[in-house]
C-alpha cells in the first residue's frame, strides 16, 4: 500500500493543476482558434520519452501490487453495512454537481452551452430538476434516465469529442439507474459491476480531457497560466517551462485515468487523486476566488463509490467474466 501510494503520488506532483481549462479560460473556443497549430512537443521528444517510461514503470508496479496488497478489512465491513447511505451521498454529490453548474455558471452539462436562448434555458431548468430530484432522492430512477438523456442531447449536438469527455457522466447515471432498478438476466450482471462502469468511465474521461485541454490544445492550460501563475516547478527548476508543466500535466492525468480504467489498485488511486483535486480546488479558490465546482463535485461523486468498493476485477478480468456470462 505504501509503496503504491507513493508512486501515484510522484506520478500526480504535476498534477495538482488538474483545472479543466475549458471552464476556467474564458473565451476558450477562441483561444482554440486564434492559438491552435503548435505542438510543443512531440511522440519523440525527451520529455514524452520520460513520461512513456515512467509511466510504464507505474502500471506495471500498480498491476504488480494490485494482486498482492491485501484488502482492508475494517473499511469493508463499514462499507457493507453502510452501502445504501454511501451510494445517498455519491448521489447527492451528483446533485449538488447538476444544480451549481446550471445556476452559478449557466451552462447545461457543458461549459460551452451557456443558457442564452430559450431552448437551453429550458434544459437548464430540466438539468436543476434532475439535480434536485437526486438531493431529495425522488424518483432517481427517472432522474437517472433523464440526465442520460439530457448529456446526451447536449453531448451528441456538440460532438464526439464532448461524449468522450462526459463519459464519467453517462457513467453515473447508469449507475443509479442500475442500483435503483430490479433487474433480471444480464441486466443484473451489469448491477453487479455497476462501480466497475463508473470507474471506466472516469478513466475514459480523464484520459480524454487529458489530451483535449492539455496534450492536443495546450493552449488552453497556457491561457490559464498566463492568467493564474500555477507553475510551481519552475521555482526549484529555472527549465521547468510553462509547455514542459502542461505537458506533464496531462501526462499526469492521463496516466490515472489508464490506472483507473485497468483496475489497478482502485482504492489507493482514490485516496491520491482525491487529494490533488482537493488542493487543486482549494488552491484556486483561494488565488482566484473561484470555486472548482464542476471538476472537484463530479469526480467527487465517483470517488466516494470509488473508495468504500471491495476489491474490484481488472478491466481483463471484468471483460472475462462478462463475455463467459453472455
Amino acid at each position: 500500500m505504501y509503496y503504491s501510494a507513493l508512486i501515484l503520488i510522484c506520478a500526480a506532483f504535476p498534477g495538482i493543476a488538474l483545472a479543466h481549462s475549458k471552464w476556467l479560460v474564458e473565451n476558450y473556443q477562441n483561444v482554440i482558434l486564434s492559438q491552435h497549430g503548435t505542438l510543443h512537443y512531440s511522440i519523440y521528444s525527451p520529455a514524452a520519452l520520460v513520461w512513456a517510461v515512467f509511466s510504464l514503470l507505474v502500471i506495471v508496479v500498480a498491476g504488480i501490487l494490485h494482486h498482492y496488497t491485501p484488502e482492508w478489512q475494517a473499511l469493508n465491513k463499514f462499507a457493507e453495512r453502510y452501502r445504501d447511505a454511501i451510494n445517498r451521498i455519491a448521489q447527492i454529490t451528483l446533485g449538488v454537481f447538476l444544480v451549481c453548474t446550471a445556476l452559478f455558471w449557466n451552462v447545461v452539462i457543458l461549459p460551452s452551452e451557456a443558457a442564452t436562448n430559450w431552448l437551453l434555458e429550458i434544459l437548464k431548468y430540466a438539468q436543476i430538476a434532475i439535480g434536485l430530484m437526486f438531493l431529495g432522492n425522488v424518483a432517481p430512477r427517472y432522474a437517472s434516465i433523464g440526465l442520460i438523456i439530457l448529456t446526451s442531447v447536449i453531448t451528441i449536438a456538440s460532438g464526439l469529442e464532448a461524449i468522450l469527455e462526459n463519459v464519467i457522466l453517462f457513467a453515473l447515471a447508469f449507475y443509479f439507474y442500475l442500483i435503483h432498478t430490479d433487474v433480471r438476466g444480464r441486466w443484473l450482471i451489469l448491477k453487479r459491476n455497476a462501480v466497475d462502469i463508473v470507474r471506466i468511465g472516469a478513466g475514459v474521461s480523464l484520459i480524454v480531457l487529458a489530451f483535449t485541454e492539455k496534450l492536443l490544445y495546450p493552449e488552453l492550460s497556457l491561457q490559464f497560466l498566463v492568467e493564474h501563475h500555477w507553475n510551481f516547478m519552475q521555482p526549484f527548476f529555472p527549465w521547468f517551462n510553462d509547455a514542459l508543466f502542461v505537458f506533464s500535466t496531462g501526462c499526469a492525468e492521463a496516466l490515472f485515468g489508464i490506472v483507473f480504467l485497468l483496475g489497478y489498485m482502485t482504492r489507493t488511486t482514490t485516496i491520491v487523486i482525491g487529494l490533488f483535486f482537493a488542493a487543486s480546488v482549494t488552491t484556486m479558490l483561494y488565488q482566484a476566488n473561484v470555486w472548482e465546482v464542476e471538476d472537484f463535485v463530479v469526480y467527487t461523486a465517483a470517488i466516494i463509490l470509488f473508495f468504500f468498493s471491495y476489491r474490484r476485477p481488472t478491466l481483463p478480468q471484468l471483460l472475462r467474466h462478462v463475455l463467459n456470462r453472455a
